[in-house]
């Protein structure tokens, strides 16, 4: 079982705000973009949310800049291509319990504190 979090971009206030569903309300609207958490770390332990800009290294040494979204029903990540593949437990290692860090990932940024790198995906994306 993984815990259900989340944290907020106050568009307005350019401010990330962490949400804990026991405590706050989710807002609504166009000045507030809601991330949730994954249920992984990074390999720093850094928690991977929606929107996350990771860096991962895949398994023929290729460095994948790319970022995480949730899409049916799994969290995934999108490839310079733009096709998607699912962020799964098959390169994670079991700490803690129920934590699982992934090996391969590191958490470089998001799209709102990281507009820089999201456009550059994006570019790459649309180049290819």
């Amino acid at each position: 079982m993984r815990d259900i979090k989340f944290r907020e971009w106050c568009v307005i206030e350019n401010k990330m705000y962490a949400i804990d569903l026991y405590s706050e309300c989710l807002r609504s609207g166009d000045s507030f973009k809601t991330m949730q958490f994954t249920g992984l770390k990074d390999k720093n332990g850094i928690e991977i949310y929606t929107d996350d800009i990771v860096q991962i290294d895949d398994v023929l040494g290729k460095i994948i800049i790319t970022y995480i979204y949730y899409s049916l029903g799994a969290f995934r990540y999108r490839h310079d291509d733009g096709s998607g593949s699912v962020l799964d437990m098959i390169t994670t290692s079991k700490v803690k319990g129920y934590e699982s860090v992934t090996k391969d990932i590191e958490v470089v940024g998001n799209i709102y504190e990281n507009p820089e790198l999201f456009e550059e995906i994006e570019s790459l994306k649309n180049n290819s």
